[in-house]
């Protein structure tokens, strides 16, 4: 329905297998300068299911089926999905899309009664949207798209082949170089 509102078509994947994991949604559309993508992580839950924040990345939650368990802030899953495709999806090799990551849950309406919004879980390349600021992002994608691209454009992102970008190289030299600069989670985070 949010969808509706924007003013230029957009390409839409759904349930998109990523080496990351599976990606809910998947827009594309045209910025002034390029193609641009949002990488959505979609959650059904409400302010009574949110629980505590744990560390950094982390939050306990109602996941489905009666199970409150500690899992992963639904803004750093899509961020992993987007460093997912950054790193192995050759698209991103052959050509410089702007890449963004969103979680969207729309059935939380007061945000700043719930753990979700705590300033802890910030991500540079990616926001999160509640039902109370579903609006907000559709002035977003109406600001930063101005023009549609063909679903063919995004099939051929989706099925680019699977390989290591020049990202995910600069991640490892820069991990040789300084391993205090780890990028693998320490063995709580796990």
């Amino acid at each position: 329905i949010l969808l509706r509102k924007v003013d230029c078509n957009l390409a839409v994947a759904c349930e998109v297998s990523s080496q990351a994991g599976m990606i809910d949604v998947i827009l594309m559309g045209r910025s002034q300068e390029s193609i641009h993508i949002f990488v959505l992580e979609i959650k059904q839950w409400s302010e009574p299911g949110i629980f505590e924040a744990h560390g950094g990345e982390y939050i306990r939650a109602h996941v489905g089926g009666g199970n409150i368990r500690l899992t992963l802030h639904p803004l750093f899953q899509a961020h992993r999905y987007l460093r997912g495709l950054v790193n192995y999806n050759m698209y991103f090799e052959e050509n410089n899309p702007s890449i963004e990551c969103v979680a969207f849950l729309p059935n939380v309406l007061t945000p700043d009664d719930s753990e979700i919004s705590d300033p802890r879980f910030t991500v540079e390349e990616g926001q999160i949207v509640f039902g109370s600021t579903s609006n907000e992002f559709i002035d977003l994608l109406n600001e930063v798209l101005v023009d549609s691209v063909s679903t063919e454009e995004l099939k051929t992102m989706i099925e680019s082949p699977p390989g290591f970008t020049s990202a995910i190289i600069e991640q490892i030299r820069t991990m040789i170089e300084d391993p205090s600069n780890s990028l693998v989670p320490s063995g709580e985070q796990q």
